[in-house]
């Protein structure tokens, strides 16, 4: 139909965060340091295990610490973990090594590498944006709350943003020259980042909308429908959606993280909670019944959140 949207290679340098890193700095957009590593799985024998051990020891001296060690594909924290020494480091790395293969997940197929990065610090938060020809006609700021380190778990968020005007200006600017460096010209795109000391920076692109409560929260918060600019981008209908000047609501949410695997006996929020003033919604990630393990998130796996809201912050 050759309608427009992200190419192709767009696309797959997206869905790379050591790709996404390394065309921001080509580019002349602020980025972490960064080192691409083997995955010790793919090792056919223990010599190449060891020398690719070698090699990771090599790379996290031009990294530093603190750093953070994740996959170089990816999505949820899955396998990702902050650490403060080469000995950490390592150990790290023979672990993650473990559970970043299609053994595991089946995502993991086509590209099972790691990525050892600098640590940001800050503010985490994410930037919604509808792009049509290459500029944005959208923008919104949401507040991650602080992950739970070292396997960086989500543990909530918060629309309207509560970062200053100046930090939430910079953050959408940084997110928008980095969608437009990576060539994601055309729809709606999830971008994350930090507002770290020494300004906004992306942790990673996603040339997709953000996944969950994303829409059901940009809807209620600002009454924009991402799915609806989505095609109307992708269709090239001309939309510059109407955002008001105030919030139409305050929305906070927390997720709801077990620590244990095993299976779900009962996952529900008792009536007198649902009708207590602010109550949005219970939403369930998993449901009773469901089967969960805990090893690729850190020693955790969310299985619901709660959302309440109120007309102000």
């Amino acid at each position: 139909m050759k309608l427009p949207y992200h190419s192709p290679e767009a696309s797959r340098t997206a869905r790379s965060k050591f790709d996404t890193q390394a065309v921001l700095a080509s580019k002349g957009v602020a980025a972490a340091r960064q080192q691409r590593i083997g995955n010790l799985s793919t090792a056919e024998n223990e010599k190449e295990r060891d020398g690719m051990v070698a090699a990771f020891r090599v790379s996290a001296a031009k990294v530093g610490f603190p750093a953070v060690i994740k996959p170089v594909s990816g999505a949820a924290a899955v396998g990702t973990e902050k650490v403060s020494s080469l000995e950490e480091a390592v150990a790290a790395y023979k672990r993650i090594s473990a559970i970043i293969n299609p053994k595991t997940d089946p995502i993991f197929a086509n590209n099972s590498d790691l990525l050892l990065m600098q640590y940001l610090d800050g503010a985490e938060y994410d930037v919604d944006l509808v792009m049509v020809a290459g500029k944005p006609v959208f923008q919104s700021v949401t507040d991650n709350k602080p992950t739970r380190e070292p396997s960086f778990l989500a543990t909530g968020s918060r629309l309207p943003s509560t970062l200053t005007a100046k930090q939430q200006k910079e953050s959408a600017d940084q997110a928008i020259a980095s969608a437009q460096a990576l060539g994601l010209t055309d729809g709606v795109i999830h971008m994350e980042g930090k507002y770290t000391s020494e300004g906004a920076r992306l942790i990673e692109a996603n040339a997709r909308m953000g996944g969950t409560y994303v829409m059901d929260w940009i809807k209620g918060v600002w009454g924009v429908d991402l799915s609806e600019e989505g095609l109307m981008a992708a269709a090239r209908i001309p939309g510059r959606p109407y955002m008001p000047s105030q919030p139409i609501v305050h929305l906070d949410g927390d997720f709801v993280n077990s620590d244990k695997a095993g299976v779900i006996k009962v996952l529900e929020l008792p009536d007198e909670a649902r009708q207590m003033p602010g109550f949005i919604r219970f939403r369930m990630v998993k449901k009773a019944g469901d089967r969960i393990t805990t090893d690729e998130g850190g020693g955790y796996m969310r299985v619901a959140m709660l959302e309440v809201g109120g007309k102000n912050a």
